[in-house]
C-alpha cells in the first residue's frame, strides 16, 4: 500500500534512490483503489513543490472521482493514464479531460493484442500495409493522445515506433471510431468506477 503521505514521501525516496536521480519527470498515482486519495494527491502536490516531480497525475481515475477531487480546490492532475485504444475509447472521459486540461495517456494500446485480426481495425492495416498494432498505435497519435506501447521484441518495439511517417485518412479514422466495443484488456480500467466516498 503505497496510498498515504508518510508511504508516498518513503516511496518517492526509494525510487529516487533506485533510480540513481534527484527528480522524476512524471509521478502518478496509480489508482483511486488503494484509497485516502485527498491526502495522496495533496502529497503529490508536496513532492512536486520539493522539485521531486516535474509533473504529477493519476492513473485510472474516472470523471467522478476527478471532479470529487477538484471540489477540494487541489490543483488538479496535469496526466491521468487510462486504458486506451481503439476497442475502448473512453470517449467521454477523454473530452472531459481535454476540458479540464488533463493530459490523456493511454496504456494497453493494443489491448493486449486480444481483439487482433477480429475487427476493423485488420481490414485497415491491410489497406494501408502496415500492422494491426502500427494502427492502434497511430490511431493513438492521431487523437493526440500519449500512449504507451509496450513490448520485449525488438522488430516489435521498431515497428511501433514507425508511425509517424504516414497517417491514417480521415476515411479509415471514422471507421476506426466505430470499431469502439468498451473491450477492457485489464482491470484496472474498472477502478474509474469506484464510489468516491470509497476511495476519498
Amino acid at each position: 500500500d503505497c496510498h498515504g503521505r508518510e508511504n508516498v514521501l518513503r516511496e518517492i525516496e526509494i525510487q529516487l534512490k533506485k533510480l540513481g536521480l534527484q527528480y522524476v519527470d512524471l509521478y502518478l498515482m496509480h489508482s483511486p483503489k488503494g484509497g485516502k486519495v485527498v491526502e495522496t494527491w495533496n502529497t503529490l502536490l508536496e513532492i512536486k513543490k520539493k522539485g521531486l516531480a516535474r509533473a504529477v497525475g493519476v492513473s485510472n481515475f474516472g470523471i467522478d472521482q476527478l471532479n470529487e477531487l477538484k471540489k477540494t480546490g487541489v490543483e488538479m492532475p496535469e496526466v491521468n493514464q487510462i486504458e486506451l485504444h481503439v476497442w475502448h475509447q473512453q470517449k467521454e472521459l477523454c473530452k472531459y479531460l481535454k476540458d479540464e486540461g488533463i493530459a490523456v495517456m493511454g496504456y494497453c494500446p493494443l489491448a493486449r493484442v486480444k481483439r487482433f485480426g477480429s475487427t476493423a481495425v485488420l481490414k485497415v492495416a491491410e489497406e494501408l500495409k502496415v500492422s494491426e498494432a502500427q494502427v492502434a498505435i497511430r490511431w493513438s497519435v492521431q487523437k493526440g493522445y500519449i500512449t504507451i506501447p509496450k513490448s520485449s521484441n525488438k522488430k516489435r518495439i521498431h515497428d511501433n515506433a514507425d508511425v509517424f511517417s504516414w497517417s491514417i485518412p480521415a476515411k479509415l479514422m471514422a471507421a476506426l471510431d466505430d470499431v469502439d466495443e468498451g473491450f477492457k484488456a485489464s482491470g484496472s480500467v474498472n477502478n474509474q468506477d469506484i464510489p468516491w466516498k470509497d476511495v476519498a
